[in-house]
């Protein structure tokens, strides 16, 4: 009897790839059960509460037969389909195209950060100040208890920037922010390289490019002064070399491959996650094709690693004289990351900070602490399962299912350098982010949906070990951030890696489909969906996970995931910021029908140019305010006394009181007119003040705003 033995090499192959695929797949499956029911939205203030908020499934299901009839239509347009198949047959044209849409994305995200030019804040602002105090030679932030003592993360971001401060100087966010840009473009660059090493056409190539214009949010990014965007490039680079390193043996890609996967991990230590799929694969390549020499590779990068943690420690040890013992413990966040916060379950709530005060600044003790409430959570979950249950489960989706991944948050909470325009105002008010939300939860829809179709054909398949780095990348940051603190700024990377996937999972189903037509034709559909079992049986098996789902729901049984829907409805209703009168003149009328009017009499709270008062229509008193709006805030003005209402502060008493004084460039001027119901509205201050009235003394002020019926107006 004869056949060809199985080789112990083989059986790891194979169950690499069933294990990595088996993860991603039911990984997959989660997300979209989610995202299919319901969208999480975030607060555009610093408390980061998410809200859970109820989603049309029928949308979302029906949005992919409209990509698929959109491919139809195109495969039959002439003019779009030669382009298509030229891409794949003329190299000179393909980088032509390939360059006109990194170029978009490098102006638009220019454009971006010169319209905004958002200071840093929070720990952004940190890194900054560390820098800029290294040239004093002030060292208290890496003294004891110093924010870069205990966030010794961030030292190698810090140098980096001081480093940038020679150049640009301190504090130039927009020097950095356009590195971001640069860095970006770069990054979709070996994105599109890394596919076109493990086999993907040119056409997909340019289609994966095509995801990361549409996906804006990485783009609203570049004005983030972190390492996000610029650790993600050179991550990406990495991972090329690396690629190119396994093919053909070539020490230099290798070299690149170890110096690049450092630096990003230099900039921000979450790449060690990009680092740690990228020895998956060398490791099983090494072992696989029984080449044992090359495991010197990861274990090299991993020693330049961790050479490069210790050797920023040791260096910034010996400029500041502090020393560096490494900061809080890792645990902390772990332990964080299993505890419920203001904003959502394992959400940031001080934990890691006020734990490391509390333990004297020792991270030894802190660990120790930190490992004990691990466990308390981990017991507590134990005890009670549902409780687990629901809060993995928001934690997994307030990251995985908020389709923006913050990219309005870290906007809505900067203060821009300029004044901003009016797209850039509405595009991140609650508004406007609410409204591309929708837009851009249908995109994190059909990408996961083409995803999930890669995933589905893809049990049996041989392929590059390459192949599955950016699937192991992707499963590894989702178990990783299982467990440590939450954010949805944390997973934008890792949803980025999907795209590669998401175009060859189409051209999968779009080749499958195709195909089941020409056997229908043929006659010989058994026969096909015989030999397509495994990919027919997971696509099917999919659509029933969703759809039990969708009647767990239904039923009640999640109804966590749905439980913001009207208190988000309310939120965006108060933090309206788009005003309720158009441009005009008005007359403002109380709820007893007095006007609004004007006095050059005086009394004790009137500025030199009069003071409002209340009077009957028709007293020859009352006036007229012209209300003129730009960017969610209005100016009142009165023709007839050439002032405008302000909100001034009295000089005696401190206290804001209602007076006309000719225009002046003060926000003291600004109103945001609100929506009270029944035809009314507030006039609020930036303060918070409203503009009120006393019926009985006829009198006009200024008070802390209630929402009380004295501060309601009506116009007409």
């Amino acid at each position: 009897m004869t056949g060809n033995p199985i080789h112990f090499s083989d059986m790891i192959s194979k169950g690499y790839r069933f294990i990595g695929n088996l993860c991603f797949w039911s990984i997959l499956c989660l997300l979209i059960c989610f995202i299919v029911f319901s969208t999480c939205y975030i607060a555009a203030d610093s408390s980061e509460i998410t809200f859970f908020v109820k989603d049309h499934w029928y949308a979302n299901v029906c949005v992919v037969p409209v990509v698929f009839l959109v491919l139809f239509i195109c495969r039959k347009i002439p003019l779009i389909s030669d382009r298509w198949i030229r891409l794949d047959a003329d190299e000179t044209y393909f980088k032509k195209i390939r360059r006109n849409l990194l170029l978009v994305i490098f102006v638009a995200a220019g454009v971006w950060v010169l319209a905004t030019q958002y200071v840093a804040k929070s720990d952004q602002v940190m890194v900054q100040y560390g820098a800029y105090m290294l040239h004093y030679k002030d060292y208290q932030l890496f003294a004891k208890a110093g924010y870069l003592e205990r966030c010794q993360n961030q030292l190698g971001l810090v140098w980096i920037s001081y480093l940038l401060s020679f150049v640009f100087g301190n504090y130039n966010y927009v020097g950095f922010q356009l590195l971001n840009v640069a860095a970006l473009t770069a990054a979709y660059w070996e994105l599109a390289e890394i596919c076109a090493g493990f086999g993907m056409k040119r056409s997909r190539q340019i289609v994966t490019i095509l995801l990361g214009i549409l996906f804006f949010p990485m783009i609203m990014y570049c004005s983030f002064v972190y390492g996000t965007i610029l650790g993600f490039m050179p991550a990406l680079a990495a991972i090329r070399h690396g690629h190119i390193f396994l093919r053909t043996g070539k020490r230099r890609d290798a070299i690149s491959a170890i110096l690049l996967m450092t630096l990003a991990v230099w900039i921000k230590m979450n790449y060690l996650i990009f680092m740690l799929g990228l020895l998956t694969t060398a490791l099983f390549d090494a072992i696989t094709k029984r080449r044992l020499k090359r495991c010197l590779f990861p274990i090299i990068m991993v020693v330049f690693c961790m050479a490069q943690s210790y050797g920023t420690a040791l260096v910034t040890e010996c400029v500041t004289g502090q020393p560096q013992e490494g900061g809080a413990s890792a645990w902390s966040f772990v332990a964080m990351g299993l505890q419920d916060s203001a904003g959502s379950a394992g959400w940031w709530n001080g934990y890691n900070e006020y734990s490391y005060i509390e333990s004297g600044y020792d991270a030894a003790v802190q660990a120790e602490r930190a490992k004990a409430d691990i466990a308390e959570s981990l017991r507590r979950f134990g005890e009670d399962k549902k409780a687990a249950l629901q809060f993995f489960g928001k934690k997994t989706a307030s990251q995985w299912n908020n389709p923006t991944f913050q990219c309005f948050w870290i906007n809505q909470t900067s203060q821009a350098g300029v004044e901003e325009s009016g797209w850039v105002w509405w595009l991140t008010s609650p508004e406007g982010a609410y409204a591309f939300t929708h837009y851009l939860n249908l995109l994190q829809f059909l990408v996961l949906a083409g995803a999930i179709g890669y995933a589905c054909g893809n049990h049996k398949k041989q392929q590059l070990p390459e192949k599955l780095t950016l699937v192991i990348i992707f499963v590894g940051g989702f178990i990783f951030h299982l467990f440590w603190e939450a954010k949805a700024q944390y997973t934008i990377t890792y949803f980025v890696l999907l795209f590669p996937y998401t175009v060859m999972g189409y051209e999968r189903m779009c080749e499958g489909g195709r195909h089941c037509l020409e056997q229908v034709k043929a006659s010989e559909i058994g026969r096909d969906l015989t030999g397509r079992w495994t990919e027919w049986g997971s696509l099917f098996l999919t659509a029933a996970i969703v759809a039990a789902f969708g009647l767990v729901c239904n039923a009640g049984k999640a109804a966590w995931l749905t439980a913001d829907t009207e208190r988000y409805a309310e939120y965006l209703l108060e933090v309206k910021e788009s005003p309720v009168l158009a441009d005009g003149t008005y007359q403002f009328f109380t709820s007893a029908e007095d006007v609004l009017g004007w006095t050059d009499e005086g009394d004790e709270n009137a500025a030199e140019n009069g003071a409002a008062i209340l009077c009957r229509s028709g007293s020859g008193k009352e006036v007229s305010l012209s209300v003129n709006s730009y960017r969610g805030t209005s100016r009142l003005y009165l023709p007839q006394q050439n002032v405008y209402l302000t909100a001034l502060t009295d000089s005696g008493s401190g206290d804001m009181v209602l007076a006309g004084i000719p225009s002046a460039n003060t926000s003291e001027q600004l109103w945001m007119i609100r929506d009270a119901g029944d035809g009314g509205v507030f006039f609020l201050t930036n303060t918070t003040l409203a503009l009120a009235y006393d019926e009985k003394e006829k009198t006009v002020f200024l008070t802390e705003f209630t929402g009380a019926p004295e501060q309601i107006w009506y116009v007409r």
